[in-house]
């Protein structure tokens, strides 16, 4: 019976974090409109897609990228915003409600790890730019030679 104690504390470990997280973000109502709504705008105007043309004539674009040091990623795979003054961190999670990655829930954190804003089901692809563009995948779209 005492070789089930350290399962059992590794297993709480492990998973706590996460059902903490969960609980938080399904009880938090957060609809901060006004901060998503300049998140969005923000993310509108930092963020390109480098593009080049080949010789074919074919058009290859690359991955999404911040150009503003107010919206650059960080190295969990979230992103860190400053916004007015303060530093926010975003990240994504699968929405229970995805079929292959495709709906995603944005959760947007304070540095006590408070969630300030979210936005749920978002078409993002599990793309971080996209969640915070609120599902818009139109970005500017940068010419490289």
């Amino acid at each position: 019976m005492n070789t089930l104690k350290p399962f059992t504390f590794a297993l709480i470990t492990i998973l706590l974090p996460h059902a903490v997280l969960a609980s938080s973000f399904q009880k938090s109502a957060t609809q901060n409109n006004s901060l998503l709504r300049s998140i969005k705008k923000l993310t509108l105007e930092c963020v390109v897609q480098p593009c080049r043309v080949i010789s074919s004539g074919e058009r290859i674009c690359g991955e999404l990228k911040s150009v503003c040091s107010e919206l650059q990623p960080d190295r969990r795979g979230g992103v860190k915003l400053l916004m007015n003054g303060t530093t926010l961190h975003a990240f994504i999670m699968e929405s229970e409600d995805s079929d292959g990655g495709d709906l995603n829930h944005l959760i947007i954190v304070n540095r006590k790890a408070a969630v300030v804003a979210e936005r749920r089901n978002v078409l993002a692809f599990d793309n971080i730019y996209m969640a915070l563009a609120g599902g818009n995948s139109e970005f500017i779209q940068v010419y490289e030679n």
